[in-house]
């Protein structure tokens, strides 16, 4: 296993090297993106398969955290051609090497899905419908994604169900549903930030908050993130 290890992080270096020494290369790679279709790790390494406009195609990237429905730019590669990954064993018929991550998109609507939803869908008549809020300001989440353009650094309202909460920065950050939306557009759950910690998962509050769109942090890309915002529970 340590021998296998070695041999594949010696193989990634030395491409590394190349692509980083030689940038003009013929066989060097520009613009690398696309929605990721399958991944998986191995000896450090993450393999991610993607749908770009010209294709699907195989990227290998020293490991990082890659989740099937992320759209991902990646950095300048090189083209392999065939490649046998010793840790997977597995071949690869065409696999691009790049030095790693460029931007993540990660679509808060994507693979996760809240506790207690999956059962909330599948009854008829069960599914989660959550009052709109009211004034000229009051959105349903599906709503601010339609709108973001015009909405980008705007005030809005928002009533929904927290699924999920974290601390991070100082901040506490919330996920919401409020019923619109589908999984398969991206658009049913919206991440909160805001100082209030006296939350609770699974009740439904009035979120009034700044809404950006195509916020970043580092290298991951929110579509559309509420942020500064006060919650009426």
């Amino acid at each position: 296993m340590w021998f296998f290890r070695r041999k594949e992080f010696s193989t990634f270096v030395l491409l590394i090297a190349i692509i980083l020494l030689s940038a003009t290369v013929s066989q060097a790679v520009g613009k690398l993106a696309g929605k990721v279709l399958e991944t998986m790790n191995s000896g450090g390494y993450t393999y991610a398969k993607i749908e770009t406009a010209k294709g699907k195609q195989w990227v290998a990237i020293q490991q990082a955290l890659v989740r099937k429905g992320d759209v991902i730019e990646f950095k300048q590669g090189m083209d392999m051609g065939r490649y046998t990954s010793p840790t997977l064993g597995r071949s690869f018929s065409d696999i691009i090497f790049s030095s790693g991550i460029r931007h993540i998109k990660r679509v808060v609507g994507g693979d996760e899905r809240a506790a207690g939803a999956r059962n909330t869908a599948s009854k008829p008549g069960q599914s989660l419908k959550v009052k709109k809020a009211s004034g000229a300001e009051g959105y349903t989440i599906a709503g601010l994604y339609k709108n973001k353009k015009k909405l980008n650094g705007r005030k809005v309202e928002v009533r929904g169900k927290i699924i999920k909460i974290s601390h991070y920065g100082g901040l506490t950050w919330l996920r919401l549903i409020d019923g619109t939306g589908s999984r398969r557009r991206g658009n049913r759950k919206l991440v909160v930030t805001s100082t209030d910690q006296a939350v609770k998962k699974g009740s439904i509050v009035l979120v009034s908050g700044i809404l950006r769109a195509d916020k970043a942090f580092g290298a991951l890309i929110y579509e559309v993130i509420v942020e500064d915002a006060a919650i009426d529970k």
